[in-house]
């Protein structure tokens, strides 16, 4: 029985990681933050660390998001270079340009791939993010280092500048990891106290015996409301304000509901997409203010906002 536990435990942690890990990457705090912070070492270094923000990006969003990402960072850089520093606008330095501009795209096709062993606890994703960091930075030096052959008429660079160079990405990237561990661990131990929470309840009940059943409520089909953040369709892409607004209305009016985000809801071209599991109730083109209003109308006052229904109310009747 004790075996049984500690593997219950370690499955829910396991769950809590990879949704506090989904969390972060489907939201907007870490990606902008990830380009604000790009953007503004343009004023620091000529040349931004952008295997840093490469290999990171990939270590903690999704494949297309880090893509977008990077590439914006690495797209400033060189028209900040253009532009405002003065490069020499040659054949050779535009191909210099494009060489970091695939260096950087190798790099978080890397970091990206993210193995199974990263997925599910903190030592694979401190692993991983090392790996990524090193092999990222291997990956793209190697690239310049075999372009810099050619380039540059069969001279080589020198050994003492690849280890200068390695020293700049290991620190943002190490400061950049540290700042988003940060935010995960509070994801992360937020989502673990829910969780644990539920299983020690049914424990209790089900298990142990400590407490009466609930033939009233069933702890484990408790409603849910969710929403749809699939990239099907562009509407349901700005998922982020909805989830928010369904977020601070539930608190505030304390519904016994879970807010929950959802894959494609198969009434795409509507979105944002609205499901509301208690009476299996669909909701479309939802703003943050129709979001509230559902909660509060809906959830708590039980008269549907009639004119964001689906299939429409006419359809019904």
């Amino acid at each position: 029985m004790q075996r049984v536990r500690i593997y219950q435990k370690v499955h829910i942690q396991t769950q809590s990681f990879v949704r506090a890990w989904r969390s972060l990457a489907d939201g907007r705090p870490i990606p902008f933050s990830l380009l604000a912070v790009g953007a503004a070492s343009n004023a620091i270094y000529p040349h931004v660390p952008l295997v840093a923000f490469a290999a990171m990006s990939g270590v903690m969003l999704t494949r297309q998001r880090a893509i977008a990402v990077a590439g914006a960072i690495w797209l400033i850089n060189q028209a900040i270079g253009f532009g405002w520093r003065g490069y020499p606008l040659t054949g050779v330095a535009f191909t210099w340009g494009a060489l970091m501009g695939v260096g950087t795209l190798l790099v978080v096709l890397l970091a990206s791939w993210r193995p199974p062993f990263s997925q599910s606890t903190w030592v694979g994703h401190g692993l991983w993010s090392a790996i990524a960091l090193v092999g990222g930075f291997l990956l793209y030096q190697g690239l310049i280092l075999f372009a810099y052959f050619f380039i540059s008429d069969g001279h080589f660079m020198e050994p003492t500048l690849v280890l200068r160079l390695f020293v700049k990405p290991i620190i943002w990237g190490g400061a950049i990891a540290i700042g988003y561990n940060f935010c995960l661990w509070r994801t992360y131990t937020a989502t673990l106290s829910k969780k644990l929470s539920l299983y020690e309840e049914l424990r209790q009940i089900y298990v142990l015996g400590d407490r009466p059943i609930p033939y009233d409520r069933n702890p484990l089909k408790r409603p849910y409301i969710s929403v749809c953040r699939s990239s099907r369709c562009y509407p349901s892409r700005r998922w982020q304000p909805i989830y928010d607004a369904l977020q601070k209305a539930v608190e505030e009016t304390e519904a016994d509901v879970t807010v929950m985000s959802a894959g494609c809801l198969e009434v795409c071209k509507l979105g944002p997409v609205v499901f509301y599991s208690g009476d299996r109730t669909w909701y479309t083109r939802v703003t943050p203010e129709v979001a509230g209003e559902i909660v509060r109308e809906h959830l708590i006052g039980g008269k549907k906002v009639t004119r964001h229904l689906y299939p429409p109310v006419d359809a019904q009747g």
